[in-house]
This record gives structure tokens, C-alpha cells and sequence, in this order.
């Protein structure tokens, strides 16, 4: 890594997906940060969403159990997106179980031939309060010692990712966040935006640099030739 000020001081250990400095010290995850703002999820829901509407015929533990192996399918698939991502930014290579992406591939990185450089999964952190995360990419502008950086966090939700969420029927869910973001509307949105906020921070505190823009690049999870920022 050229930036100064960015180094391997904090890494990520993958399979735990848990946060460590040189020391062995541990550093919460900018996600698991950002969780202390929202009220923790009720599993007792499952008792009243069973046998009913789309669990017709389910116990509250098998709703339960649908709704882990659920995220989690959609996780493994959101990985697959950014893993494939970051081979194809650093390689042009794709798998072959992922040459389907190849023509959204081409075009994701199409939106970043402008920057100076572009750096992939780049672990972030704060020594001092002791969190750490890990931003999809690091953008510099321009071959200045001191250039702008920029930053973009890829987001595979299904479907969109709207300000407010959706339920079922198309309302909006409104939930407030707790503690200093309390006026915030909680939303897949606006934890987002707090987490690159945060990447933010932790990168200008590292290196000194001043942030240019944040950008949350949504790849939809069916078609990735559906994305924006």
C-alpha cells in the first residue's frame, strides 16, 4: 500500500470475520459499531408471523430457521458479487462459474477508469477507540502525494436500497435509530451511510488525507448490470 499512513497494523481473520492489531488485540467491526444504534432484533416475532401469510404451515422455529438460512444465502451470494469484483479490478480474470458477470464486471469497473488509482479491500481502522472495517475501495484521484481520496462501499441488496425501507405491502417502515443518531430513520440506507461515514473518518485520521466523495455503489444481486451510485 503506497498511501501513508495506511498499513497492516489491524487485519482482518476472515473465517470469524473478527478484527485484530499486531498486538492481538481486538477491534470491534464497524458493523458491529454501528448494531449498538438499533434496538437488537426480537426472535419472539417469529411467533406471530407463523402460520400465517407466506409461513402458512410453519412452527415459530421453522420460521426461524427459514429466516437464518435465508441470510445467509443472501450473504453467500453478496460475497460471491464482491469477491468477483475484486479478481476482475486486480486481474480482468473471471471464474469460470461467474463469466454470467462478466458484462456487469466490465461495466462496475468502466465507472472508475478516471481515478488515479484504485485500491481494493482496504482495512480501516481506529487505534483509539478501537474499531476497524473494511472499505470495498479506495479512490485516489490524481498522482499528487497529497491527492483526494475517495471512497465506494459495493451493496448487494435484492431488490433496491431505498432511503426509508419497505415492507411487504410497499409502506414505509418508519423506526427511529437510538443514541447520537437518534433523528435518523433506521434504514439499510442510512447504516450505510454511516458506515462509510466512519470509513471516512478512519482513513482521514490515518492519513491525513482530505475525503473527496462517498459512494455507495448498489449492484443488484439477479442482474449486476443494474448498479449505481
Amino acid at each position: 500500500m503506497s498511501i501513508k499512513g495506511l498499513d497492516n497494523y489491524v487485519t482482518l481473520e476472515p473465517v470469524a470475520h473478527k478484527y485484530f492489531n499486531k498486538d492481538g488485540e481486538e477491534y470491534i467491526s464497524a458493523s458491529k459499531f454501528l448494531a449498538t444504534f438499533k434496538e437488537p432484533f426480537d426472535p419472539r416475532i417469529a411467533d406471530n408471523c407463523a402460520g400465517k401469510g407466506d409461513y402458512i404451515g410453519m412452527s415459530p422455529d421453522e420460521v426461524r430457521a427459514y429466516w437464518k438460512e435465508y441470510g445467509t444465502e443472501r450473504a453467500g451470494i453478496g460475497t460471491v458479487i464482491h469477491n468477483a469484483n475484486e479478481m476482475f479490478s486486480e486481474t480482468t480474470q473471471v471464474l469460470p462459474e461467474n463469466e454470467w458477470m462478466r458484462p456487469a464486471l466490465i461495466n462496475i469497473h468502466s465507472q472508475y477508469r478516471d481515478y488515479h488509482r484504485c485500491y481494493n479491500e482496504v482495512c480501516l481502522y481506529d487505534a483509539e477507540n478501537k474499531i476497524a472495517g473494511t472499505s470495498d475501495r479506495i479512490l485516489v484521484h490524481t498522482s499528487h502525494k497529497d491527492s483526494v481520496i475517495s471512497i465506494s462501499d459495493y451493496k448487494t441488496n435484492l431488490g433496491s436500497l431505498p432511503q426509508i425501507d419497505l415492507d411487504k405491502k410497499g409502506k414505509q417502515k418508519i423506526k427511529y435509530l437510538l443514541g447520537p443518531v437518534s433523528h435518523m430513520i433506521e434504514s439499510k440506507y442510512n447504516l450505510y451511510s454511516l458506515q462509510i461515514s466512519l470509513y471516512s473518518y478512519m482513513l482521514q485520521k490515518q492519513t491525513g488525507r482530505r475525503i473527496g466523495k462517498l459512494f455507495i455503489h448498489y449492484i443488484n444481486p439477479v442482474n449486476p448490470l443494474i448498479n449505481y451510485h
